[in-house]
């Protein structure tokens, strides 16, 4: 269970924040809605969000009619660090790793691949990066890059290790750091899509793609996603619908009401609204581009990482999930309904309630938890039908009493009803 400082820490999130934080936890997709004239200002308040509450790095992305594939893919990656030479990563704490590889004594490429085997040395872009920087200058070893190929790699993989004092510089294979190789291109750990649902066919597709490969292929190699990954789609309310199986993928929706305002950007006295921006370009920030603002929440990944696992754990009584299955049934037979409750929206539903639990510091899943992740889960899902669809109509309805008893009729409205039918148990 979360402690309980954790615990108050996620009550002072505000409903944005929630939404986000609930997408990263459950490792899915969230769709943002608001008012046309307050998009751009959605869009940067999010960033501040990701950046200050979960400092992870993230770019975005502004699509149109006009927007190409290639500037779609090449907008999903990390810009380079013009110091380094690489992505821009995480803060990461180098205790263990100075630790770590202060403990080696490697005497060949071949023992460096025994440790790889046996799981004691990891290669990843953070420890790159790590290493290159402050244990550079704070350990008394020395820093070269080692090329390894064979079995322990699916293709010759070239890091930088760090070299306790007395290793036998008789290795094959080494160069020094002045041909440090630039990082290979990655994809950021959240991915603000803007007005995606306008971009052309192809390109929500790759979208969908990359959301159930976590995988992404440019002209040169594939990129794969981080675990962490998540795509955030913001586009202004009653626009145009996502591609049909895109949108079976977003895991929640959420609408950001005007008078909820944006605390984080009103904070942040540096990020001004440009209404001057071109809807047509790519804007690319990384999570470390802008310092911290106001006294905003933070979550650590150890914090982010315990939220996870509570909820896996959280138990669903026999009641509660009779009350769940019976809400997806009354959805499906309701006379307002045409479609979008397939399977998949099941799996998110019942997700969604287990993950609300630990941020109420709970360890089961009450009704109520039920009936907010319906309202979250189902929204952009919905599919409402038009009176001559109704099924009255093949036992003899009337057509214009048909049309007023479906007017007025939203998604929203479809739920509540719902809700209100369904025995809550006790």
């Amino acid at each position: 269970m979360p402690t309980s400082e954790l615990v108050q820490r996620v009550e002072e999130l505000d409903d944005l924040e929630l939404a986000l934080l609930l997408g990263v936890l459950a490792h899915e997709h969230c769709l943002i809605e608001t008012e046309d004239e307050a998009l751009d200002s959605l869009q940067q308040e999010l960033q501040l969000i990701v950046s200050n509450l979960t400092s992870r790095t993230h770019v975005v992305i502004g699509c149109n009619p006009d927007t190409t594939l290639d500037e779609f893919i090449n907008g999903l990656l990390l810009e380079a660090d013009p110091v380094k030479g690489s992505a821009a990563t995480n803060d990461v704490d180098t205790t263990d790793l100075i630790e770590l590889f202060s403990s080696l004594r490697v005497k060949s490429t071949a023992g460096l691949a025994a440790l790889i085997d046996s799981g004691y040395l990891i290669f990843s872009s953070n420890i790159r990066q790590i290493l290159f920087g402050p244990l550079a200058q704070n350990c008394d070893g020395r820093l070269i890059f080692v090329t390894l190929s064979g079995p322990c790699a699916r293709r010759p993989v070239r890091e930088l290790v760090y070299l306790a004092p007395g290793f036998d510089e008789n290795v094959a294979d080494v160069t020094r750091p002045s041909d440090i190789p630039s990082q290979e291109p990655r994809i950021a750990d959240v991915v603000i899509l803007k007005n995606l649902n306008l971009a052309s066919y192809d390109i929500q597709i790759q979208a969908l793609e990359l959301i159930r490969t976590k995988r992404m292929f440019t002209h040169t190699t594939v990129v794969t996603a981080p675990k962490t990954f998540c795509m955030v789609v913001i586009q202004p309310t009653a626009s145009a619908r996502l591609n049909k199986h895109l949108n079976d993928h977003i895991f929640l929706s959420h609408y950001h009401d005007l008078e909820d305002g944006f605390p984080n950007l009103e904070n942040a006295s540096d990020w001004i609204e440009d209404d001057r921006s071109s809807t047509s370009s790519i804007v690319r920030k990384s999570a470390l581009s802008k310092p911290k603002q106001g006294p905003g929440i933070t979550l650590s990944e150890l914090d982010i990482q315990h939220l996870t696992q509570a909820a896996r754990t959280v138990t669903v009584t026999a009641e509660v999930e009779c009350y769940l299955q019976n809400i997806v049934a009354f959805l499906r037979m309701h006379r307002a309904v045409d479609g979008g409750m397939n399977p998949r929206a099941t799996k998110y539903f019942k997700t969604l309630a287990t993950c609300l639990a630990p941020l109420h510091g709970l360890d089961y899943v009450t009704p109520s938890l039920v009936a907010i992740a319906a309202r979250k889960i189902y929204p952009h899902r919905i599919i409402l039908t038009t009176a001559e669809r109704d099924r009255s109509l093949q036992y003899g309805s009337d057509l214009a009493a048909v049309r007023a008893a479906l007017e007025g009729m939203t998604p929203e409205s479809v739920i509540e009803d719902v809700l209100a039918a369904v025995e809550t148990p006790l």
